[in-house]
């Protein structure tokens, strides 16, 4: 980490009074990451811009249907830092049950200086913490509304690893990028949430839907791209394993959110990410 001495880092972090939600503010140098799990119109803003964005986190625990986070457990977040002239600003959520526990430590860098740039960095840890062998199923769900316009909307993932937006304006691109390296997702989709495209046993539904439809659900693989306008996308990564007892399956990986000139492209998004050393791996606890 960076040693800062300009810029401020803030720091607020409170658990929300309903639905059990953790919640936290994240600031360091002109970008601000307000997160609530599960609730939607959170603000990431980078270079005075706001971008909306949602996140959630759904487990199935063998076979049966996939919930949220924060209805399986009582999240609580800790291991805060107010971030410069030491460290990025960082928190951690972590829901525990009698058997198992899961972590998401996140880490803000502002990145001051020519385009307005902002790095999310978000490192997860699902442990076995029963006696018996556990098998899993993990999703991560977002939604962004990137702040341009409208207009010239576009979301794809790219190798089953990167989710790419972008949100075309007059000479710039307001774009994210999340990328996920070592093994990929087992499966992964993205979809208009506004108006569905995707088929499922006979329904265009939104991923959202799905996810909360009550049997356990299994996206495929659904790259895209999307493009259109006035549209709202949205994406889910999934990652399908089994732990053994004391095991622990560990996810790193980075949103990145930026204003680029055109032109944009998708090779553009991941050099901003290169380099990163993400990696899925398992590990005994302890």
């Amino acid at each position: 980490m960076r040693l800062r001495f300009l810029g401020m880092a803030l720091v607020v972090l409170t658990t929300a009074l309903s639905a059990r939600a953790v919640s936290f503010r994240l600031d360091e140098d002109g970008a601000v990451v307000t997160w609530s799990s599960g609730v939607p119109g959170q603000d990431f803003r980078v270079g005075g811009k706001s971008h909306q964005w949602a996140q959630n986190f759904f487990l199935s625990v063998g076979g049966a249907a996939e919930k949220s986070l924060d209805a399986l457990a009582t999240g609580i977040v800790t291991n805060y830092t107010t971030g410069p002239p030491y460290s990025d600003p960082t928190a951690t959520a972590t829901w525990t049950t009698d058997d198992w526990t899961a972590r998401v430590d996140f880490r803000l860098d502002g990145i001051p200086g020519g385009l307005p740039k902002a790095r999310l960095y978000e490192d997860i840890a699902i442990s076995n913490t029963s006696g018996d062998d556990l098998e899993l199923s993990l999703y991560q769900y977002v939604n962004f509304f990137l702040g341009a316009t409208t207009g010239d909307q576009y979301v794809e993932i790219v190798d089953g690893e990167h989710a790419v937006q972008k949100d075309k304006y007059p000479a710039v691109t307001y774009w994210m990028g999340e990328s996920v390296t070592g093994p990929a997702p087992d499966q992964w989709a993205v979809e208009d949430k506004n108006y569905p495209q995707t088929l499922r046993d006979g329904l265009k539904r939104s991923l959202l839907y799905w996810l909360n439809e009550g049997s356990k659900t299994d996206f495929g693989q659904v790259s895209g791209p999307l493009t259109g306008s006035g549209q709202n996308y949205e994406y889910v990564f999934q990652w399908d394993f089994t732990l053994g007892e004391g095991e622990t399956f560990e996810i790193q990986k980075v949103k990145t959110v930026s204003l680029v000139p055109e032109p944009l492209t998708v090779l553009g998004v991941f050099l901003g990410v290169a380099g990163l050393g993400a990696y899925i791996r398992k590990r005994r606890i302890g």
